[in-house]
């Protein structure tokens, strides 16, 4: 498993011997831009991209997304993207492949026609600037969509477990939205309002509740 620590050290830990890393790398120390080699690199999310497992995506405070690799048993920094104009605050895997190969697997002798080929693996991003990016996955230099409904800074998201199309986003006036990406809609498909600043969202195992967690360490579930 992984772990990025606030200095900007990636961490690849044995589940069952934790006392030391197995490989590490320093995002600070990797990073020669001239540009940006000494502004504060602070992690704020990271995101495992499926299902190789072997590519990490490191969204951070300077408005940048780093994109790191397991390779010869090395963590190597590939490249860094600046995807916002201010923090990125989230970033998630979004594995729409997978997703509709299972679609396709299930309802196989069904008249539901559902091809993989079309639906391509994707990355989402939450920021500062109040906007949802949405990137493919082999290509973060450019934003395929982008949803904007927030009035302040988001805060936190989540994608369901079951279908990843759909998205939990909340900012920090207590706002929670729900999107449904297929449609590429740029209106949330249901919202709710919170009475104070919303920190953590969690879907539930079986897709149908939220978890929303607020500034004051109460935790409410919705049904959505």
């Amino acid at each position: 498993m992984y772990s990025v620590g606030q200095e900007g050290r990636i961490c690849k830990w044995d589940s069952k011997k934790m006392d030391e890393p197995l490989l590490h790398l320093d995002i600070y120390e990797k990073n020669t831009s001239s540009e940006i080699a000494q502004m504060e690199i602070i992690p704020m999310d990271f995101a495992i991209a499926r299902p190789e497992a072997r590519r990490m995506l490191i969204a951070t405070f300077e408005n940048s997304v780093y994109e790191v690799e397991l390779q010869d048993n090395e963590l190597k920094l590939l490249y860094f993207y600046e995807v916002h104009d201010s923090p990125v605050s989230c970033i998630g895997f979004l594995p729409f492949f997978e997703y509709a190969k299972s679609l396709r697997d299930q309802f196989s002798d069904s008249q539901l026609n559902v091809n993989p080929l079309v639906a391509t693996n994707c990355v989402v991003t939450t920021a500062f600037d109040w906007k949802i990016k949405i990137f493919t996955a082999t290509d973060l230099k450019k934003c395929q969509f982008q949803l904007e409904y927030h009035k302040d800074f988001l805060s936190c998201m989540d994608i369901n477990p079951v279908n990843p199309y759909l998205l939990a986003t909340a900012d920090s006036d207590g706002i929670l939205a729900v999107w449904n990406l297929a449609k590429k809609s740029s209106s949330p498909v249901f919202h709710w309002k919170a009475p104070h600043c919303i920190l953590r969202l969690k879907w539930s195992d079986n897709s149908e509740m939220l978890a929303v967690g607020d500034i004051h360490g109460d935790v409410q579930l919705i049904s959505v």
